[in-house]
């Protein structure tokens, strides 16, 4: 029991690795500055700032005394030297310095105690998933493996980070205990993405559609579906997502690529597509993602389809998703063209709506007229 307690309750360590489990991954990752860059940059001149593998060097001294605090506070150090993407600043002599060091320390320090633990994964964190690199490999084999419950979750939760150490040993390691009922499922998609990578398919769809899945790992599954970049995964993942109620809950809503979420738009069915403007309705922000793709079935063969897409127009306006102007010439452009009657009866009041919001405050009337 205490240990399924520390695993909800877990040290900063293993939570942010939970997030970054879940988090978005870019087709091309962007460059992230150094912590020592950052304050170069924010300090005045003349101040002096040292770059990471300074820092470490000086804090090498402080892993040798056999005090939990005082090693606490030399872990907490060291993680933000190097974060982001600070440990490519550091010599190779200093990475294995600094790993020793830490190693030490974390085997000398037991797991009795809920803030030793919190330590140790603190420990793990900057071993796997900042210092990383090769010699880190059989550390995190073993750990996976032999570890205890706790240390095995925070392993996982390092590996999670961008320069964590990478291995197929390590993918291996992951993928076995990933199966077991030490992880909890909400990290599970995640390790399997990054194990697994576009192979990874299969598994996610059959986790995101499982019935005893929580909302939680649902919502974490549709991020990590969303990372394998196929617009056409999108169906499953909005249906798992409404089952759960998450698209009328804005706020409960996980993470929604616009790029995918436009390419979907464009070949989505009539019951998808009702799903995915579901989704730009309660987040207005996809709406200019998605507008080249609402515009294109705005002139849908269905009616009903093109009517759902007007209709959305208005909203998106109202809640500053796209400007007011653009609004109205997309509704004016399709009232032109459209001959069903129900679809024009949508269109001009989307225009009548989309004209109030553009009304100046002195309380004088637009002069643009929707054609006739």
């Amino acid at each position: 029991m205490e240990s399924r307690g520390w695993i909800i309750a877990a040290g900063a360590a293993a939570a942010l690795g939970v997030l970054a489990l879940s988090a978005y991954v870019p087709e091309e990752p962007a460059t992230r500055p150094t912590t020592a860059a950052l304050q170069r940059e924010s300090h005045p001149d003349g101040i002096e700032v040292k770059d990471a593998d300074e820092t470490l060097v000086a804090l090498l001294p402080s892993f040798e005394k056999d005090d939990e605090t005082a090693t606490r506070a030399a872990v907490e150090q060291v993680q933000s030297a190097i974060a982001g993407d600070g440990a490519q600043e550091l010599s190779r002599e200093t990475k294995d310095k600094m790993s020793a060091a830490l190693l030490q320390a974390y085997a000398r320090t037991k797991e009795d105690t809920s803030e030793s633990k919190q330590l140790k994964a603190s420990i793990v964190s900057v071993l796997i998933g900042q210092i990383g690199g090769d010699r880190m490999k059989d550390f995190t084999v073993d750990l996976l493996t032999t570890g205890s419950d706790e240390m095995k979750v925070a392993a996982l939760s390092a590996l999670a980070m961008p320069n964590a150490v990478k291995h197929s040993k390590i993918n291996e390691a992951a993928l076995a205990l990933v199966k077991t009922p030490v992880v909890p499922d909400v990290m599970k998609p995640g390790v399997l993405r990054r194990a697994l990578g576009k192979k990874a398919e299969p598994e996610l769809l059959a986790f995101i559609q499982r019935v005893d899945a929580s909302t939680s790992a649902v919502r974490a599954c549709a991020v990590e579906l969303q990372n394998l970049h196929k617009p056409q995964l999108m169906g499953v993942v909005l249906k798992q997502l409404d089952a759960k109620g998450l698209i009328a809950q804005s706020d409960r809503m996980p993470w929604i690529s616009g790029r995918l979420l436009a390419q979907f738009v464009r070949i989505a069915d009539k019951d998808e597509l009702t799903l995915a403007l579901g989704v730009i309705k309660n987040r207005p922000g996809l709406t200019k993602h998605a507008m080249p793709a609402l515009k294109e079935r705005l002139r849908d063969s269905n009616a009903s389809v093109r009517r759902m897409v007007a209709g959305l127009i208005p909203q998106a306006v109202s809640k500053d998703g796209i400007d007011p102007e653009s609004g109205e010439e997309v509704l004016v452009a399709r009232l032109k063209e459209e001959n069903d009657p129900a679809v024009k009866g949508t269109i001009e009041e989307g225009l009548a709506q989309v004209r109030l919001t553009r009304q100046p405050q002195d309380g004088t009337k637009t002069d643009i007229q929707a054609p006739r």
